[in-house]
């Protein structure tokens, strides 16, 4: 007799489906579909609109990218170098304060350019969030202390990283 355990709402739903997709593929309900066995074709976004696709198509086989999505890569660069640059002076260090400041004025400049990427991102799940450098100064502090390491420590910047901050210290 199986034994039931407590599943979230999410985690059934994935459960139901998964065992629905295994009993078709036992049953071979998916060995006459078209394509089996070729590469997806993955080179257009279904989601873009029409008339943009050939442009994006254009750019991608060109190695470019929409201005938006190049100026935001550029952010993320400028962001993991000044975290980079506060994060590699301890705590104790006498030049503490001096990158502290340096790092709040990094961050002024920024924000600018965040504020003005945010007004081009085609829609508002790609705008990133202002960088708050009282948060980035405690999580400094909390990863270092996390890692063992009272010294010097590098923080990069990942994607997770920059979500797992409740206080919307860098961006999305």
């Amino acid at each position: 007799m199986q034994r039931a355990t407590a599943l979230s709402v999410p985690q059934g739903i994935e459960s139901l489906a998964e065992a629905r997709i295994k009993a078709a593929m036992d049953a071979g309900e998916f060995d006459g579909l078209a394509g089996r066995g070729a590469p997806l074709r993955l080179d257009d976004d279904p989601l873009s609109r029409p008339e943009w696709r050939m442009a994006f198509r254009m750019l991608k086989n060109a190695g470019l990218a929409p201005a938006w999505i190049e100026a935001g890569k550029e952010i993320a660069q400028a962001v993991d170098l000044a975290r980079a640059a506060l994060a590699a002076i301890p705590d104790d260090d006498p030049k503490r304060a001096d990158a502290v400041a340096r790092f709040a004025d990094q961050a002024a400049v920024l924000n600018r350019r965040i504020a003005l990427f945010n007004l081009c991102v085609p829609a508002p799940r790609w705008a990133r969030s202002q960088i708050d450098v009282e948060a980035e100064i405690r999580r400094i502090g909390r990863d270092r202390r996390s890692t063992g390491e009272g010294g010097r420590t590098s923080i990069p910047a990942t994607a997770n990283n920059d979500r797992e901050s409740s206080s919307g210290s860098v961006g999305r």
